[in-house]
């Protein structure tokens, strides 16, 4: 059985307004690189130029991390993260001719090895960026 507009109550319109609303209005979180940092942030609030709907969300302080480095899509870094990471940019370098890749932070202090899957060089540039922070012992 179906309900017709003439049917629905002004506190069933109500409650379908407030629902069309939050799914117009729903967050679109972007997360930090830095590995284990919780924070986001909503983009589609900030590239609209509306207030998130938590203040939590907001994206005052907010870096991206554009292409070229160890994300291939790019990335975004939070203002706690932001100076750390600034200093320790990954960089990935065009594969070898045989195929291999290698990454270099800015720092001058880390190279990865040669692998074969770019996809590697993420997870050796965090464990660097960990044991910079602090938050990782350096290797025995």
């Amino acid at each position: 059985m179906s309900t017709t507009p003439a049917q629905i109550t002004e506190a069933e319109l109500s409650v379908l307004t407030a629902e069309l609303d939050a799914l117009r209005n729903a967050p679109v979180l972007r997360n930090c690189l830095m590995p284990g940092c919780l924070r986001q942030y909503d983009s589609l609030a900030s590239l609209s130029g509306k207030t998130p709907s938590r203040p939590e969300w907001s994206s005052a302080g907010w870096k991206m991390l554009g292409s070229g480095t160890v994300f291939p899509a790019g990335g975004n870094i939070c203002p706690d993260h932001a100076d750390l990471i600034g200093a320790h940019l990954p960089r990935r370098h065009s594969p070898t001719p045989d195929g291999w890749w290698q990454a270099r932070c800015t720092c001058d202090t880390w190279v990865s090895p040669l692998h074969r899957w770019h996809g590697v060089l993420r997870a050796l540039w965090e464990e660097h960026l960990l044991e910079t922070a602090g938050l990782l012992p350096p290797p025995a």
